[in-house]
Order: C-alpha cells, then structure tokens, then sequence
C-alpha cells in the first residue's frame, strides 16, 4: 500500500480504487469515483441505488466517501447511506419524531423556493438520469426504517446463544443492520465498515476483545447470507482491514500489561491481509495465495475486483483504476 496509513485513507483505498494523499477533511468527497458510482453509473440502468448500500459505523468523514467529486460520476451515482448506530439510537429516535417540526419562517422560506423552482424548472427530479432513489423506492426505504424503530421487523443480534445484549458492540451493531438491508433489499453491493477496532492506540486487550467481536459478526453474517434463499450460493464477501499496525510498540501499556500499537506508515502498518468467500465453482476454497515475505495483491485491487465480479469492469476507464483483479482467488 501507498499513502498515509490512517483511517479515512483506508477507506477511500478500498472503496475508490486510489492511493490517496489527501489529508482527513470531513466537507470534500474524494477526487476519484467510488465503486458505488461505477457500479450504477456502468451496470443495467434498470439498477437502481436500491441495490447499493453503504453502511458505516461512523459519521464524521465517512458519509463522504458514498460519491466522489468527478465530473463525469458524483453524487448521482452514490449509493444509500446510513449509519445504523445513529439512526436507530434513541437520540436519533426523538430527532425523527420531529422530522417536520420547522419553524414557521423556516418553513416559509422552504415553500418560496420550492415555488420559484416548480415556475422556472420544467423537469421533475424523477426526470433526471441516476438520480438516487425513485419515490416508490424512497417510500420503501422510509417504509423499512420506521419498521425498525417501532420494533415491527425484529432485530436478531450476533452474539453466541446465551450471551447477553450488554456484550454487543457497535461493530455488530452495525453488521446485523447491513443484514436487515441484505434481507430487506437483498443488494447486489454493499459495503459495511467495523471501526470499534481502533482503540489499540491505548488498549490493546480492548482492541483483541473487540477484534474477535467483528471476527464473529462477520461468520454470523456469512451464515446468514448462506440460509437466505435469495443470496445462498450467488454471494461473494470480501473481508480487508483498512491498514496494518506497526511494528514496534508505542509506550502506552493497558491494564493487563499490554503495550499498546500505533499505525503511523511504518511499513508493518501498510501490510494489510484480504480474505474471499464465495461459492465453490467460483471462488477457490481453502487457497493461501502470497505470504509475509512475498505479498500479493494490494489495497488498489479490491474496486477492479468487485467490477470484475459484477461484470462492469471493461467499461471503466482504464485510466481510473490502476489496480488488478485479484484473479488467484478465483476458479
């Protein structure tokens, strides 16, 4: 990998295809397109954003990376964003019972301007090309998430039989949201994010306890995915973390005596591990492909991939994705 070895350039790796050395800035997408975009911008027009989820952990930058500031993709192309964790808090919860609660001058302001555009624009938004969501489909997508909130659709955690709810996490959170949009929606991609992860940086027991917790998330998500009669046997997962840690041990030590570990561009903290599961006539089961000292394969490969597997890749310019499809892992 190349690049700073933070988080949001992590992310933006994986999900666009490019090395970056764009320093973290919560207001700007990033330069190059996202898989999101390429995925709708070059498969079935009849493909809409229903079939593209971005499901994140976290606010803060990552909403950012659903579409990028190309002139030729961008926000048109985005997938549908949600952060689980915040939408179906408490918090979030009393901020949708007053969805519509604005304030009269507000709401007049609103009404000025939507009465000036309805005069001088002759073009619905359900006119435009790529636009996100049809109203039926933003109807279901509202639909679905009031479910939630009032506990109609039950929620099955991802914790082993018998294992109280206080042991969840975000990171499951998170992964038994992407589940429901899985089994809701059943999307031809989606992406979801595990960030309880980064408290190495002073706990290293925490950072292990929480690792084996997106461990099991992510078996439990596979198993529901192979019980589903929709998606069994036509799924492909891919499994990368966003970078490695370094090598040596900063000087912070937890309770169990365990120092802690940084992730500062050493180049132990650009050795990243990736893992593909699939079904067995297209993907190779039980293959170890490069080692420690000979690699394989980079952070760049994931997005050509993905295009690969979806079969979109050859109408991608060439010049925007300079990584290679990741053919060892398959049959």
């Amino acid at each position: 990998a190349e690049g700073p070895t933070g988080h949001f350039n992590g992310h933006s790796v994986v999900l666009t295809g490019r090395y970056t050395e764009t320093g973290l800035n919560l207001n700007i997408n990033p330069e190059y397109p996202t898989i999101f975009e390429y995925y709708r911008k070059h498969t079935d027009p009849a493909k809409s954003a229903l079939n593209a989820w971005w499901v994140s952990l976290d606010l803060g930058p990552y909403p950012a990376l659903n579409y990028s500031r190309h002139p030729d993709y961008g926000s048109l192309y985005g997938a549908n964003y949600i952060s689980p964790v915040t939408t179906f808090g408490s918090f979030a919860y009393d901020k949708f019972s007053t969805l519509n609660a604005l304030h009269p001058e507000e709401l007049n302001r609103l009404n000025t301007i939507k009465t000036f555009l309805n005069k001088n624009f002759d073009k619905s938004i359900t006119d435009i090309p790529g636009i996100v969501n049809s109203a039926e489909e933003k109807q279901e997508i509202h639909e679905f998430i009031l479910k939630l909130l009032q506990g109609d659709i039950p929620i099955e955690w991802p914790l082993p039989t018998g294992v109280p709810t206080y042991n969840l996490s975000g990171d499951l959170i998170n992964i038994a949201s992407a589940w429901k949009i899985m089994e809701q929606f059943h999307p031809e991609l989606l992406v979801v994010n595990t960030t309880n992860l980064d408290v190495c940086h002073t706990d290293f027991s925490g950072y292990i306890q929480n690792l084996h917790k997106s461990d099991y998330g992510m078996g439990w998500l596979w198993n529901k995915i192979q019980n589903d009669p929709v998606l069994a046997d036509d799924t492909i997962m891919i499994m990368i973390p966003e970078h490695g840690r370094n090598l040596e041990a900063n000087t912070l030590v937890d309770a169990n005596g365990l120092f802690a570990y940084d992730h500062t561009t050493d180049e132990n903290s650009r050795d990243v591990f990736g893992l593909i599961v699939g079904p067995a006539d297209v993907v190779n089961q039980g293959t170890v492909v490069g080692t420690t000292e000979v690699p394989n394969g980079q952070s760049i490969d994931i997005v050509p991939t993905i295009a690969h597997i979806l079969g979109f890749k050859d109408d991608i310019p060439s010049y925007l994705i300079p990584g290679g499809i990741m053919d060892e892992a398959f049959v």
